[in-house]
């Protein structure tokens, strides 16, 4: 279906180029054999948007006299007037019958009752405070964080593709919104990217050693409550340092499956270790499965039950989002 609204569009843009606009008369033709689902005109109409094709109505030729004077119409304006109310009283009586497309897209299009400017003032607040809510919260994962520098490593190598892979404006207007500039204009982004990228590497790397302490079961719970709090400070650090490349959101989508099957993991250790534990048995290997699950929770920087309510609380800001 793509491919297929790919080949029309270009078709549309072509014919529209040659003429400098389309009349929906013309789109209808160039469509007569294609089938274009209603819900999916939007696509073709802003692809000629993009293109600078404009879509008129469709052209009323006019009647010509001519200079010679051998084609007058002697019965005068009074008859005109006469035939031109019964044509226009002809199209009122005989209902049309919409079986293109464009009309049908149309039609459906204008029964939808518009936005007023305060709702969607309020959907544009609600859909940026949960973009950030669900963003937040993953890339609050170690596992999201470690993830996130390799991914932005490989832009600054470029392996992957600078405007695909990070949320900017290539061409920012002088007269846009310094803050909006700053933040999403390639040309300042591409300057903060290996800057913010040391410092995520060092920070990473601290964080780490900070909750290492976390891992000893015989901590007492001052010492736990001192690292817990060096830990939070420095995953807010992160959060912010990383939040600042603008990765995009589809970048960020799979970080949900990937929480979850560690999950997995930790908690199929977990039940392992107590089964031994039960059993009275398996010294070596409880012994080894304890370090694994070490290195597991090293890696996500939170136990397991934690971590399974990151990944709930994850999915319901992206539900909302």
């Amino acid at each position: 279906m793509a491919e297929r609204i790919d080949d029309i569009v270009k078709t549309l843009i072509e014919e529209g180029n040659r003429k400098g606009f389309l009349t929906y008369a013309e789109m209808n033709k160039l469509l007569e054999d294609q089938f274009i689902p209603p819900d999916r005109m939007d696509q073709v109409f802003l692809a000629l948007e993009d293109q600078g094709v404009d879509v008129i109505d469709d052209e009323e030729p006019a009647e010509e006299e001519d200079a010679g004077g051998e084609d007058l119409d002697v019965e005068g304006p009074r008859s005109k007037s006469k035939e031109g109310a019964e044509t226009v009283l002809e199209r009122v009586v005989s209902p049309e019958k919409i079986d293109d497309p464009v009309r049908m897209y149309l039609t459906q299009m204008g029964e939808i009752p518009l936005l007023t400017r305060d709702q969607e003032i309020f959907l544009a607040k609600a859909i940026e405070i949960t973009r950030k809510r669900f963003r937040k919260k993953a890339m609050g994962s170690g596992l999201c964080m470690t993830s996130s520098l390799k991914t932005l490593e490989a832009v600054e190598r470029g392996e992957l593709a600078f405007d695909r892979t990070l949320k900017v404006n290539p061409n920012p207007k002088p007269d846009d919104d310094p803050k909006i500039v700053e933040t999403l204009g390639k040309q300042y982004l591409a300057l903060r990217l290996p800057v913010n990228l040391r410092t995520i590497r060092v920070v990473l790397a601290r964080i780490r050693e900070e909750y290492r302490p976390l891992l000893d079961p015989r901590a007492s719970k001052a010492k736990r409550s001192e690292q817990l709090a060096k830990v939070q400070k420095l995953r807010r650090k992160l959060v912010i340092l990383i939040e600042e490349c603008h990765l995009q959101v589809k970048k960020v989508r799979p970080y949900i499956q990937m929480l979850e099957d560690h999950y997995r993991e930790m908690r199929s250790i977990e039940r392992k270790l107590a089964q031994l534990k039960t059993a009275k048995k398996g010294t070596t290997q409880g012994r080894e499965l304890q370090e694994r699950l070490g290195e597991l929770e090293l890696m996500a920087l939170e136990p397991a039950e934690r971590l399974r309510r990151r990944i709930d609380q994850i999915k319901l800001h992206y539900e909302e989002y």
